[in-house]
Parts: structure tokens; sequence; C-alpha cells
């Protein structure tokens, strides 16, 4: 009897560093999403941004414009769609998504 549980406490104590590295990994996995997620964005925003003042000064070409445009139109489409997406997700199984979660399912 004592046999079984000594192998069952050391079987519980191995699943749960399992599971215990496998949340540290999902943690470090959300950090590094939200920095380079933020990075991205901003970068992208600089660029239309930019983009844009060219335009205002006659210096793009109207055809570039058109493409940023209806690029940005879609990106922005597919945001709002999986942020509705996680609201669902939220509602149904009554937890927060943070941007990390969010970006896992």
């Amino acid at each position: 009897m004592e046999a079984f549980l000594a192998w069952i406490t050391g079987y519980e104590a191995a699943q749960q560093k399992k599971r215990d590295e496998q949340a540290a990994r999902l943690r470090a996995i959300c950090a590094k999403y939200r920095e380079m997620s933020a990075k991205e964005t901003e970068c992208f925003a600089r660029s239309n941004e930019r983009l844009a003042r060219n335009i205002e000064q006659g210096n793009g070409a109207t055809r570039e414009a058109a493409e940023a445009i209806v690029a940005l139109e879609e990106i922005l489409a597919g945001m709002d769609k999986r942020n509705k997406r996680y609201e669902a997700l939220e509602k149904e199984y009554g937890w927060q998504a943070d941007d990390g979660q969010a970006a896992l399912f």
C-alpha cells in the first residue's frame, strides 16, 4: 500500500510539474505575442500615416492610397470578427480573454 501511495504521489507531482511548465511556456508566448503585436501595430500605423502625409502633399499615388485603404479596411474587418468571436467565447465560458489568450483561440 505504501508503495502505491508513493507511486501515486510521484505521478501527481510529475503531472503538476508538467502543467506548471506548460503554463509558464504559454505565459511566455503570450507576453512575446503582446510585445510583437504592439511593435507591428505601431510600425504599420507609422507607415500608413507617412503615406497619408505624402498623399496630402501630392507626393503619393492615388492607386497606392486606394490599395492601402482597402488593405486597412480588410485588416480592421478581420480584427472586428476576431474580437466578436472572443467576446462570444468569454460570454459562453464566463472568462475574460486578454490579448495573449485571445491570440491563441
